[in-house]
Formats: structure tokens, C-alpha cells, sequence
């Protein structure tokens, strides 16, 4: 590592650990095994529940279920049965990136929809229902 004040992080959503370093290890994926050797590599563990969203939320907050209150890919709507998808907006607590000094680039992060104005690149990831909402900066959209 050099040290050069930047950082990267690569989430293999759904990957065991020890697949990825037998991989890495044989060959198998080259270029994981070269990142691996210049970076660190260690086994995460998952939110409770262990959903997705969930386990997103809490990596890019720093904070639990109950502190940045997304506990699934839905939500009931109080006192009925109706669904709804729980979205960026419902995030009660900052992202990571909202405190970067740099330009930051996120991509592909589930329920980081829709985007919101920030320093850098954001493309939301899994629910994205309006393509127009998921983009930013805008001049991003062909």
C-alpha cells in the first residue's frame, strides 16, 4: 500500500470469503489476487437481518439497523398491507462519502436511491425505479 490517501472499497455482495481466496490463491481471478496483494482484504460479517439492503445501509453509515432504520427491500406502510420500497431518503444517517474533503465515485450501492447531490459520482444501485433519480451529476445520462 502507498499510502496516497486515497481509498477503495469493493463489495462482492453474497460472495463467500474463503471462495474468493481459493480463487485469488489458484489463479482463477488474477487480477482479485493482484488487488488483494496491494490492499487489505478481510472477511466481513453481515447485518442482522441478513438482507442486502440492510447490511449496505449499515457498511456506508457506520450504524445499525435501528440507527439508520432500513430493515429490508420493503416496508409496510403503517396500519395496512401495502408495500413500499425503502429508499435512500429513508436513511437517517450520513453516508461515508457525505464527509469526504475529495470527490468520491459510488457505484452499484443497493437503496442509495434516489442519488443526492454530493462531491463526485453517484450511480444508485438495486431498487432504482427511475433512471432519471439515479444518476448524478445528470450530465452522466446519455
Amino acid at each position: 500500500m502507498t499510502g496516497n490517501g486515497k481509498t477503495v472499497i469493493i463489495g462482492l455482495d453474497g460472495v463467500p470469503f474463503g471462495m474468493l481466496k481459493d480463487f485469488a490463491e489458484a489463479g482463477v481471478m488474477a487480477n482479485t489476487a493482484e488487488l488483494i496483494s496491494r490492499g487489505i482484504f478481510k472477511k466481513m460479517y453481515s447485518s442482522i437481518p441478513e438482507i442486502s439492503s440492510v447490511a449496505w445501509s449499515s457498511i456506508i453509515t457506520g450504524q445499525n439497523p435501528g440507527q439508520h432504520s432500513i430493515f429490508g427491500f420493503t416496508d409496510l406502510f403503517p396500519d395496512s398491507y401495502k408495500m413500499r420500497f425503502p429508499n435512500f431518503a429513508d436513511l437517517k444517517s450520513p453516508p461515508f462519502w457525505s464527509f469526504a474533503k475529495d470527490k468520491s465515485v459510488i457505484i452499484n450501492v443497493p437503496s442509495t436511491y434516489p442519488v443526492k447531490d454530493m462531491n463526485g459520482v453517484h450511480i444508485s444501485g438495486f431498487v432504482s425505479i427511475d433512471f432519471e433519480k439515479s444518476v448524478h451529476p445528470k450530465s452522466l445520462i446519455p
